[in-house]
């Protein structure tokens, strides 16, 4: 009896190890190299998470944008760090953000292919964006001045992914600079076409 328990225990066993093994055998962990792109192939809608950060602090919101010729186009950039630099007040910040509403802006970008036109480059040629955020009953003009030292990409492997950012480099409120700020940086680190 012990020795037909036994070897049933032992049938099973392997029969879990044989499944465990079949069922692994379809996997496609194998890493393909990117398709072949096209600098058209940019433009379409996108979504994804944006990062922003200040010194230390980072907050991570979802964000949609579209691309087509030459620019990429947010319906709804986020400015809480923009307005909070301005106001100063985090109570104040929010009723700011609220009167402002969403925010659209348009970040001019060169696309070029990589020499194995695997990838699109982009160089970015940001725009100044212009606000004006109320402040106890008075409106501030802003002038929010952005810079990319880095490029931003576009690939196609398994999904359609475009990775960039930018950085709130000068503002001036009322024509002053500011000359306090701490540099915001957006970060989009892997927006996927929709």
């Amino acid at each position: 009896m012990k020795k037909s328990i036994k070897f049933k225990e032992i049938l099973i066993v392997f029969s879990l190890i044989g499944l465990g093994l079949t069922s692994c055998s379809k996997d496609d962990d194998t890493i393909k190299p990117n398709k072949k792109v096209k600098v058209e192939d940019v433009y379409g809608s996108y979504s994804g998470k944006t990062i922003t950060s200040q010194d230390k602090v980072k907050n991570e919101q979802n964000v949609n944008f579209s691309a087509k010729a030459g620019v990429i186009s947010f319906t709804e950039l986020p400015v809480k760090e923009i307005v909070s630099t301005v106001v100063g007040d985090p109570k104040k910040t929010e009723e700011a953000l609220k009167a402002l509403g969403k925010v659209k802006y348009n970040l001019d970008y060169k696309a070029a292919l990589n020499k194995n036109s695997t990838a699109v480059e982009l160089t970015f040629v940001p725009k100044v964006l212009e606000l004006k955020v109320p402040v106890d009953g008075k409106v501030k003009n802003v002038k929010v001045i952005f810079s990319a030292k880095d490029k931003g990409i576009y690939v196609s492997g398994k999904s359609n992914v475009v990775k960039f950012g930018f950085t709130v480099s000068e503002l001036t409120i009322d024509e002053v600079l500011e000359s306090r700020l701490v540099p915001i940086n957006y970060a989009f680190p892997a927006s996927v076409k929709k």
